[in-house]
């Protein structure tokens, strides 16, 4: 009895390598597709005063497979991380702040808005402000799953 196996190992390995050299580019199209959920959840996370701080959050790209997502506002990182005790804030971003969430000045010690301001400038120079995290809550809940996603599409590329 005699076995005849016919191959085309030849075909197979210009297959393999037509797809490993398509690779790359797939799993960096997946790496900015994730980049832009992760910008998308952060805005839903961000608090929203003015609305500021949510459309500077953005992804970008650094290059191939390399992606980021940052928020554009001089205040973002304290937003994130909370401030220490020690800095005034502005008597302008305080008064806006209050007019955008509509915080009116009440009680015998509080005249006016002007007033009610400089007691909240000092209520945050002495105790600070506590961080309101929405870049690293969306970064942890939506990272994780792409090392499985990159997992399944390499396996889809090697199958037959």
């Amino acid at each position: 009895m005699s076995l005849r196996v016919r191959h085309n190992y030849r075909d197979a390995a210009v297959r393999m390598a037509a797809r490993a050299s398509q690779l790359p580019e797939a799993i960096d199209r997946l790496a900015w597709r994730k980049a832009i959920e992760i910008s998308r959840k952060a805005r839903e996370l961000a608090p929203k005063a003015r609305g500021e701080l949510t459309r500077s959050i953005i992804p970008e790209r650094l290059g191939p497979g390399r992606f980021r997502v940052t928020a554009g506002t001089d205040y973002a990182a304290v937003v994130e991380l909370g401030g220490r005790p020690g800095g005034w804030p502005s008597m302008r971003a305080i008064i806006e702040w209050m007019r955008v969430r509509n915080i009116q000045p009440a009680g015998p010690h509080v005249r006016d808005e002007r007033d009610l301001a400089f007691v909240l400038r000092r209520a945050i120079a002495r105790r600070g402000t506590p961080a309101q995290p929405y870049l690293k809550p969306a970064a942890d809940e939506l990272w994780p799953p792409l090392g499985e996603q990159i997992a399944q599409l390499m396996a889809r590329g090697w199958q037959a």
